[in-house]
């Protein structure tokens, strides 16, 4: 059980950061646009 939790706990924090390198490249491009 352990295992699988914190197999899930990985998922979870890899498509936290998935999700802010989205955030972070639609800034960039935004950035860009008004640059």
């Amino acid at each position: 059980m352990e295992k699988a939790v914190t197999l899930i706990g990985r998922v979870e924090k890899n498509t936290d950061v998935v999700e802010l390198g989205k955030v972070l490249l639609q800034l960039k491009t935004k950035l860009m646009f008004l640059l």
